[in-house]
């Protein structure tokens, strides 16, 4: 099997997955954390475009509307039809939200973006996350910043339901980053899980668009 026909056949778990905490495997997952790095990381305003990669049942984007946090607009797409049906339910009161089913890496994502992230995503990419890094370059303005969470490590693996998983040491990531055409690369340390448990270890790692 080539490289192109594996990166389509991981993508099959998340195309067939479901709004539930089953997409984090059933373990509590900390998007109140994600959200305050992402506010002490990116000035957001009234004025802020925002993109998500992958909300799937909403977890970020519950945490980021309860923080009210201000923007003009919020895309989410994900490769799920199923969560992008239960996004569009949840939040069909609120006009500047939209929400789609596709793949970010090769789907239009918008134009003058200001922000774009994502939480639990780019680690899955197959054989890693340079193409939907280069299709979120793509789409943010100069100056914008791409912001996402990743695992700290050398591993690379398969899962049993097919889903791949990658590993990163910043080297790679900035040359990555770099490749995409994003400079300015900074981290923070990012706890998943939540405080009970022994800390996953990750990079939160927030890149500006050359």
């Amino acid at each position: 099997m080539g490289v192109e026909e594996v990166r389509k056949s991981t993508k099959t778990r998340w195309i067939e997955s479901k709004p539930t905490d089953s997409l984090h495997w059933f373990r509590p997952s900390n998007a109140k954390e994600f959200v305050r790095i992402l506010e002490r990381e990116f000035s957001f305003t009234e004025n802020s475009r925002l993109v998500e990669i992958g909300p799937g049942y909403g977890r970020v984007l519950n945490a980021l509307t309860a923080a009210k946090v201000p923007f003009q607009s919020f895309f989410g797409i994900d490769l799920s039809e199923e969560n992008v049906k239960h996004l569009r339910k949840k939040f069909e009161a609120r006009s500047d939200m939209d929400f789609v089913c596709g793949d970010a890496e090769e789907d239009g994502l918008g134009s003058g973006v200001d922000l774009i992230f994502s939480s639990l995503v780019f680690q899955h990419q197959f054989p890693n996350f340079l193409r939907m890094a280069k299709n979120a370059a793509t789409s943010l303005r100069e100056g914008g910043s791409l912001v996402f969470d990743i695992p700290e490590g050398h591993d690379r693996w398969f899962k049993h339901n097919g889903a791949f998983i990658h590993q990163y040491c910043r080297l790679e990531i900035e040359l990555l980053l770099a490749e995409a055409g994003f400079d300015d690369v900074r981290y923070s340390y990012f706890r998943h899980h939540g405080e009970t448990e022994t800390p996953e270890r990750k990079n939160f790692v927030i890149a500006r668009k050359v």
